[in-house]
This record gives structure tokens, sequence and C-alpha cells, in this order.
């Protein structure tokens, strides 16, 4: 009987502990729990206020940018939409006019330095100076041939021919610079040089053509006076 007692007395007391136990544990919880809940709440309560600011401050920006774009459309066409005009636009072509005393700026003005370009400058001028020396010798080669009946080497003739075509390209670019300036006539200027160029390019392969399926530019120059010309009417000998 006293063991019965003794163990039910035992577990009585053993439940009551952990009873207790569980009550202290809720409380606690209960205590964290409520300060944490609070926070969220705040947090997320100055959250949405934040949000909700953001939200009409964009929406009245964005209604002032509207306002605005309406108030510039209706002051000038609309940017979207392209005019088509069949009138050209000749602005390009016109020459522009140099200021007074060819002086642009005032005195208050910094002075823009020049870019140094020698190949338009200094090599220029040797280049030039260069393919005119060398013109006398390879003019006189042929001449004495001709002289001499003798045979011009083809070497000879395309060297002639070249510096002959290189020495009236830069000839004519100098007299563009000096009486087409850019700076006057714009694109008139550029389309002087492109033409210089283009007409260059064919006259290199005119002298390629020259060479490769004729004999050289000395004897179709020879061929003017030594070619038969009986078979033409104006210069017939009978």
């Amino acid at each position: 009987m006293l063991d019965t007692f003794f163990q039910k007395t035992h577990a009585h007391l053993i439940s009551g502990r952990k009873s207790r136990r569980q009550n202290s544990l809720f409380k606690h919880w209960r205590f964290y729990l409520f300060p944490l809940l609070l926070t969220q709440t705040l947090l997320f309560s100055k959250v949405q206020v934040m949000f909700r600011r953001c939200f009409e401050s964009s929406l009245r920006s964005g209604s002032r940018s509207v306002l605005a774009r309406a108030k510039l459309s209706q002051n000038r066409p609309s940017i979207g939409l392209r005019m088509l005009s069949l009138k050209p636009n000749l602005s390009k072509l016109k020459v522009v006019a140099p200021p007074p005393g060819g002086v642009e700026g005032g005195v208050n003005d910094p002075l823009k330095p020049v870019e140094i370009d020698y190949y338009h400058g200094s090599y220029h001028w040797d280049y030039e100076r260069i393919t005119a020396v060398m013109l006398v010798p390879l003019t006189l080669v042929p001449m004495y041939g001709a002289l001499s009946s003798g045979t011009i080497y083809p070497l000879v003739d395309a060297m002639l021919c070249s510096v002959l075509l290189i020495h009236s390209q830069l000839g004519i670019t100098s007299c563009i610079i000096d009486y087409i300036p850019k700076r006057k006539f714009g694109i008139w200027h550029k389309l002087a040089m492109g033409m210089l160029y283009a007409g260059s390019a064919v006259g290199l392969y005119g002298v390629y053509e020259l060479e490769t399926n004729n004999n050289g530019l000395v004897d179709l120059i020879s061929s003017l006076w030594k070619e038969d010309e009986s078979g033409l009417t104006i210069f017939s000998r009978y």
C-alpha cells in the first residue's frame, strides 16, 4: 500500500512540474511575441506610407510632363510626324560668305592653333618638285629614241606615264586648294577633290591598258606622224 502511495505521489509531483514548466514557457513566448508583432506592424505601416507618397509624387510629375508636352505640341508641329516636301534642300550648296577682313571671331576669343599636316604642307611641295625634276630625263629619253629610231623600253614608258599623272594630280590639287577653298565653298571643294581622285584612278587604269594592250604612250604619240593616212578622204594624196 505504501509503495503504491509513494508511486502515485511521485507521479503527481512530476506531472505538476511539467505543467508549471509549460505554463512558464507559454508566458515567456507571449511576452516576446507581442513586441515583435507590434514592431512588424509599425514597420509595415511606415513602408506603406512611404510607397504611397512615392506613388503620388510619380503621378504628379507624370501629369506635369504630360501637360508640358501638350503645351509644346500646341505651339509647334508634332515631332513624330515628318513633313514631306518636294522642295530640295539646297542650303549645303550655297557659298559661305567670308567674314570681314577674313578674320573669324573677336579680339577676346582664344587663338585656335592650326592643325599641322605635313602631307598637305611641306611634303606636298617636295613631292611636286621631285616629280617635276623626274619629268626632265623621262621626257628626253623618248625624244632621243625617236630621233635615233631606237626602241623605248616599256619600263621607261610606264615611268613617264605614271610620273606625268602624279605631277598633274598634285598640280590640280594645288589649284583646287587655292581657288576653291573649303572654308568658302564647302561641299564644292569636296566634290572637286572627289572628281580629281576619280579622274586620277581612271587615268591610272588607262596607263595600265596602254602599257599592256598597246605599245605605250610614246608609240601612241609617234603614230600620229608615222601612221599611213591614205585611207582618209580628207588627207588623201591622190
